[in-house]
């Protein structure tokens, strides 16, 4: 007997088949193609995975006004976890992330994606609202009082709204920006590829600085005693007077961090602790420093450095797959800096992986570590703390 003819109604049927069984096996491709979780050994404390995000990681970072993580993948997920790693809630952008998110003091968050747009989640994750960038958006958001959540367009212009979503800023540097936007003085501040520093008011003002030099910037760094540092290249030079800037202190250093009585600098050899003081002097003379060694100097990366502003006085060196902690507990003193000296407290290393992001858990003392691959850590100094 012929086996029955297919009518037009089950030939959909096998092609609605065919379709879901290539997505099926598509999904399947895509979740063996990731990679596997980095090992990580640390050579002392306790440490822990605690979750994975979907595809590579572009952010972690503390949830404010929430407390615990947010966690951003490249492919347009952010997932806000509670202080113990449970998940809070997941989202997705409808889009590739364009960069770094940020959290307000009221939990709510906004998020650039590459369609152009900046989306704003409340705290349980609801949409509120969507921003159609008028010339796209290329870079992370910055906050900054007054002028709000600030980003890089298409057209290399400075734009900024305010957090219900209304335009506040739309600046056009003279040149691509190349470092910043910064606060100094009331005055919103980029460096560009000119070499100059160019200030910006919401109500219009505009006015240019330029750089010893004449080289660009790569970093701006504002003090809490009022002065601005300036990084070009390998060397750095503080500013006082946002109104007429002047150059006041110099030093040497590839990367820069504040903290909460000076400046954290990193040179090929050195870390190097500044107090105000020691900005101050002329000749300009770190207070303290402490000598690289050769497991932090070999090889082509570069030592990426991080400063944990809760920490204290604590620095996070990375490079490839080694990071290490140094502990200084002279950087905890407000007004320059007290006795003591820095010291390597932990060495953690890992294979074929990325630092994205280290930051300090304010309920447990625990650090949260993320890799490039989607992996987050968590590291307890003390093993004990662990299991309380």
């Amino acid at each position: 007997m012929p086996p029955p003819a297919r009518t037009p109604r089950s030939r959909r049927s096998i092609a609605l088949g065919v379709v879901r069984l290539g997505l099926v096996l598509s999904g399947l491709a895509t979740l063996t193609a990731q990679p596997a979780l980095a090992e990580v050994r640390c050579s002392s404390g306790h440490l822990e995975p605690v979750w994975r995000a979907g595809s590579s990681l572009v952010q972690l970072s503390p949830h404010q006004g929430l407390g615990g993580w947010v966690v951003a993948s490249a492919h347009g997920t952010v997932e806000s976890l509670r202080e113990d790693a449970a998940l809070r809630f997941s989202v997705n952008l409808g889009g590739a992330s364009a960069g770094e998110g940020y959290s307000d003091e009221a939990g709510k968050l906004f998020f650039p994606t590459w369609r152009g747009q900046i989306l704003a989640l409340s705290r349980d994750g609801a949409r509120l609202w969507v921003y159609k960038a008028p010339r796209g958006v290329r870079s992370k958001i910055t906050f900054l009082d007054r002028f709000g959540l600030l980003f890089v367009g298409d057209d290399g212009a400075l734009w900024g709204i305010h957090r219900g979503g209304g335009l506040t800023l739309h600046a056009l540097p003279r040149s691509p920006i190349t470092a910043g936007p910064v606060l100094w003085g009331g005055w919103l501040v980029v460096a560009t590829a000119r070499g100059e520093l160019e200030f910006f008011t919401r109500a219009g003002g505009h006015r240019t600085f330029a750089l010893p030099g004449g080289t660009p910037s790569q970093q701006l760094v504002p003090l809490g005693d009022g002065s601005l540092v300036v990084r070009q290249s390998g060397d750095f030079t503080r500013l006082v007077d946002p109104q007429r800037p002047v150059a006041t202190g110099s030093g040497q250093g590839l990367q820069l961090a504040g903290y909460g009585a000076g400046l954290v600098t990193l040179t090929r050899e050195r870390l190097e602790f500044w107090s105000y003081a020691d900005l101050a002097k002329s000749p300009s003379q770190p207070g303290q420093a402490y000598a690289l060694s050769a497991s932090m100097t070999d090889g082509d990366a570069a030592l990426d450095l991080r400063m944990l502003q809760t920490d204290g006085g604590d620095c996070w060196l990375a490079r490839g797959g080694r990071l290490w902690r140094v502990e200084n507990s002279a950087l905890g003193a407000r007004d320059g800096l007290s006795e003591g000296r820095p010291v390597i407290s932990v060495d953690c290393s890992w294979s074929s992986d990325e630092l994205v992001g280290i930051s300090r858990a304010a309920n447990d003392g625990s650090h949260w570590i993320g890799l490039r691959s989607g992996a987050v850590y968590r590291w307890w100094a003390n093993a004990g703390a662990a299991s309380e």
